[in-house]
């Protein structure tokens, strides 16, 4: 990604932008598909049905210093169409999608394809879907790079060129990305949940205790008790977090109270993220939604020998809803994202994977819920194969 694209804002469209100038865009945008012989639409339209695709669906821009260098129109299932697959219910097809010439290969179209799953995914799609020439073989093996699939040949009216039909499956996204930090904040440290005071504390009773020089924070968030962590004990902090606003906002607030602090931006539930050992790794109240054998599997190869891994996990209270109830109703997203994690499968996985049980207790909060605090101590790592 280059300086032009970082500065790049993406937004729907708006009244007063120029259709003749995403005309234009179009033109250029599809000039080497025409210099191939495709007569794709976009390479010869006029303003009028410029306007027309644009107001048949959501429409999408990218704009660089008030100039739109990117377009793509999001459409609602066709009822009526020579495409079979576009009359399905729950597909939502795109189309009118281009992005400057000089600004391709630098990850905008992905982003603009990242903010259509997101509309389609509010709008109730099932699937994505999409048709390009199907001689155009290199915007193929770009779609199937971002998980579109064949579905069918079309020929269409206006073309000279039979279509390749392409389509991706649309799964709900992570419920943690559609919580506001403020949301997040506001519910932990209610009087009623008091759970920010309890995960705080533990990780400063992990520092105080273990003195490490460097500590990874699983689930990050806007710190989740950083400011209590003794910056002359712990020089290297690692804020591993899946949500990219928390993880900015962790990042300037605690950045610069440390050595080093490296933000990483990583999903948890799709491997070890790309760090370099650490003496400590703290996980408060992640493991209920990431599959616990995946994790146990990869901590050794994120801790140094004799590492300290530390959690807090979440215990079935009766009469107590998972999320428990706030002015933040926002938080109820995580129910179904949520899963008790028995402290005997963690027990019995991190010792697979070469821990050593150091302390387990019982934390019981005035709000009902009760918590275990444990602490491993990485003795027997797996040796490489």
């Amino acid at each position: 990604m280059n300086a032009d694209t970082q500065r790049i804002r993406i937004r729907e469209l708006r009244p007063d932008d120029s259709v003749t100038a995403i005309t234009e865009l179009l033109h250029v945008a599809y000039a080497p598909l025409a210099a191939m012989g495709f007569k794709y639409l976009a390479t010869h339209q006029d303003d009028a049905t410029t306007r027309q695709r644009l107001q048949s669906g959501i429409s999408i821009v990218a704009e660089l210093e008030g100039v739109i260098v990117g377009t793509v129109t999001l459409r609602a299932p066709e009822a009526e169409s020579q495409c079979a697959w576009y009359s399905q219910p729950g597909v939502w097809p795109f189309g009118q999608f281009a992005v400057r010439p000089d600004l391709q290969r630098n990850g905008l179209g992905a982003r603009l394809m990242s903010l259509v799953e997101q509309r389609a995914l509010q709008h109730g799609a099932m699937e994505l879907a999409l048709d390009t020439a199907e001689g155009a073989t290199h915007l193929i093996r770009w779609y199937e790079r971002l998980g579109f699939r064949f579905i069918q040949h079309v020929s269409w009216d206006d073309t000279n060129y039979r279509s390749v039909v392409m389509s991706k499956r649309l799964t709900a996204p992570n419920p943690w990305l559609r919580i506001p930090l403020g949301d997040y904040e506001g519910h932990m440290s209610h009087a009623g949940v008091a759970q920010a005071q309890m995960l705080a504390g533990s990780l400063k009773d992990v520092v105080t205790r273990f003195q490490p020089r460097s500590l990874a924070l699983f689930g990050a968030a806007g710190g989740n008790g950083l400011e209590l962590v003794d910056f002359a004990v712990v020089r290297r902090v690692v804020a591993v977090e899946f949500n990219p606003e928390y993880l900015d906002v962790c990042t300037r607030r605690h950045a610069a109270s440390f050595a080093e602090f490296q933000p990483v931006l990583h999903d948890l539930s799709q491997g070890p993220p790309a760090i370099a050992p650490v003496e400590c790794i703290f996980a408060g109240l992640v493991l209920e939604y990431l599959r616990l054998e995946v994790v146990c599997s990869y901590l050794p190869s994120l801790l140094a020998d004799g590492g300290i891994f530390a959690t807090v996990l979440q215990l079935p209270s009766d009469g107590i809803p998972e999320v428990s109830v706030s002015p933040f109703p926002s938080l109820t997203q995580l129910e179904p994202a949520f899963s008790f994690v028995s402290p005997a499968d963690l027990d019995a996985s991190l010792t697979a994977h070469g821990f050593s049980r150091l302390e387990e207790k019982r934390l019981d909060l005035e709000t009902g819920k009760s918590f275990i605090f444990a602490t491993y101590q990485l003795t027997n790592p797996p040796r490489e194969q």
